[in-house]
């Protein structure tokens, strides 16, 4: 039953029960509620599945949000900046690429880069493993890129220079 609320001046939708707690509403009525309930949850999932397999950026290009990026990858050159030049190369490189969700993963091992954002208070913002060129891991999917490239080899020319550092 749909009611009107005077107080909050929205309409309110009630199931009114009888003492034996039996369902007090027109067998047809609930029929439809439960019918509608299940296809509109059945759209609402279906709908998620497929936005989420279109390509999407993953992070923004704002550059101003990172104050520091920290790097750890293959070797033992772990990189931890608060280079302007460098936050905004990799974070302008990212934020422009959009990139389709492929494949869940559950349990990882492999040759790329963690790469961690962190925000001026210290907050990590967001954490991208970048396996190659075109391809990374975020959010537990394996993600592909579309319509450009990861600057790949900056970022293993960066680490590079920071195993050769710590020699």
């Amino acid at each position: 039953m749909v009611v009107h609320d005077n107080k909050t001046n929205k309409f309110v939708f009630l199931i009114v029960f009888s003492q034996k707690g039996e369902i007090l509403m027109p067998k047809n009525k609930l029929h439809w509620i439960i019918k509608y309930g299940i296809l509109t949850l059945i759209a609402i999932v279906f709908a998620m599945y497929i936005f989420g397999k279109f390509p999407h950026t993953i992070i923004s290009s704002d550059t101003s949000k990172v104050s520091r990026i920290f790097i750890s990858g293959n070797g033992n050159g772990n990189v931890d900046t608060k280079d302007r030049v460098i936050i905004e190369h990799i974070v302008t490189n990212l934020g422009s690429i959009k990139f389709k969700r492929e494949s869940k993963f559950a349990w990882y091992t492999g040759n790329g880069y963690m790469v961690n954002f962190y925000s001026k208070n210290g907050k990590n913002i967001k954490t991208i493993i970048i396996e190659s060129d075109a391809k990374v891991l975020y959010d537990g999917y394996f993600r592909w890129a579309q319509n450009d490239k990861i600057d790949f080899k900056y970022i293993e020319n960066l680490e590079e220079k920071a195993r050769i550092i710590t020699k």
